[in-house]
């Protein structure tokens, strides 16, 4: 990192609000502070592969249990001998990634998750097409 001229700042949010692992990140934080010991450099490789294994092992347990709770409704194993076309775009559609406005507002590309297609105001994503009303009930998946 040092030779492309890229530092890491590693910041944590105030230990007066309740957020898991929050206090602990704190109490780290405020011994480093007092304790102030040599510069170590650390490779980017050595950080990326502590960082990893870190999320690892204490997160996907809880990423697991997240994914049993909130199942979707449409999954490569229960879907019906559709043409490719339409099982694809079911697919995107129940994953949320699609080329919709809601999906593309959180990456910064559209300014605004609101259908452009019937300007009604309401977020374009898988729960407004089937009332969007410059949309039929046949063209849905015919998008993909």
């Amino acid at each position: 990192m040092r030779e492309k001229y890229k530092t890491i700042a590693l910041q944590w949010i105030p230990s007066h609000i309740v957020i898991p692992g929050n206090e602990k990140a704190h109490g780290l934080a405020k011994r480093r502070l007092v304790n102030q010991g040599p510069y170590d450099l650390v490779s980017y490789k050595s950080t990326s592969s502590l960082i990893n294994q870190t999320l690892k092992t204490t997160h996907m347990s809880s990423l697991k249990e997240w994914k049993k709770e909130n199942r979707r409704e449409i999954t490569p194993i229960n879907l019906p001998n559709w043409p490719r076309s339409i099982a694809v775009a079911a697919i995107r559609l129940t994953t949320e990634h699609d080329c919709l406005y809601a999906h593309h507002c959180r990456f910064w590309i559209v300014d605004s998750p609101a259908c452009s297609l019937c300007c009604s105001g309401g977020a374009m994503n898988v729960d407004h097409l089937p009332v969007c009303s410059a949309l039929t009930k046949n063209c849905i998946y015919s998008r993909y």
